[in-house]
């Protein structure tokens, strides 16, 4: 067993999964990290108006008893060819990405989200717009109380991203240091221009939001896919 994992949570998105199972299997191979597909639900939150499924990757916490290091992803993420092991890092911090700094727009939803969180959870001094989303993450086992929760704190937080504002909220709680690896680490895969990086220069591409099929998200995951897997078939 390796000290590494490489951990996605999978329930009820298998027609996302199937096109991009292939790149974890295939990070997991480069880099020597066991793969862990989280798609059993253990902890149940029911939420009207949010899929109650996204809290499951806080089962990530009971893994990091064993590995040392875990790369926490989302299902809709492809991570590219050319992708650097991620593990090489420092483990004395969290690696996230900020997207309060990709543009104007996401800064303002952030400083929302910010007072939105600490509202519901409590109030953290200081903290007042940096926020990242938590599709992608490298987590050390010194970051295992980021994955403790209580029920009912959980249910007190509203909004669209939820448990992204959990995280956020709970890390500048326990004060950990959080590194932004940019929007190379978690660059939204239907824009071709993110906060200057080109879509080519990404690392990671990720897709959050609405991924019916035929929605934008759905045929750039597809496209995507197909296009990465076919200037690398030995990822197959």
């Amino acid at each position: 067993m390796s000290k590494n994992a490489i951990v996605v949570t999978n329930i009820n998105f298998d027609n996302i999964f199937k096109y991009t199972f292939p790149f974890f299997e295939k990070y997991s191979k480069k880099t020597g990290a066991d793969l862990i597909i989280i798609d059993k639900k253990t902890i149940n939150i029911n939420k009207e108006g949010y899929v109650n499924n996204r809290f499951e990757n806080l089962q990530v916490g009971r893994y990091l008893q064993t590995y040392d290091r875990i790369f926490l992803l989302d299902c809709d993420v492809i991570l590219k060819p050319e992708c650097p092991d991620y593990f090489d890092t420092d483990p004395k911090n969290l690696y996230i990405s900020r997207v309060d700094l990709y543009d104007d727009r996401r800064l303002e939803l952030s400083v929302e989200r910010v007072k939105l969180v600490q509202s519901q959870l409590g109030e953290i001094e200081g903290w007042a717009q940096s926020y990242f989303n938590s599709g992608v993450m490298m987590v050390s086992k010194e970051h295992i109380k980021l994955f403790d929760y209580n029920i009912n704190k959980l249910t007190r937080i509203t909004g669209k991203t939820r448990i992204s504002n959990f995280y956020n909220w709970n890390a500048r709680k326990l004060k950990y240091s959080l590194v932004d690896l940019g929007p190379k680490f978690n660059y939204f895969g239907s824009y071709e221009l993110l906060a200057g990086i080109k879509k080519e220069e990404a690392n990671i591409l990720h897709y959050p939001g609405p991924k019916d099929t035929n929605s934008i998200n759905f045929n750039s995951i597809v496209n995507d896919s197909n296009y990465y897997l076919g200037i690398n078939k030995s990822i197959i």
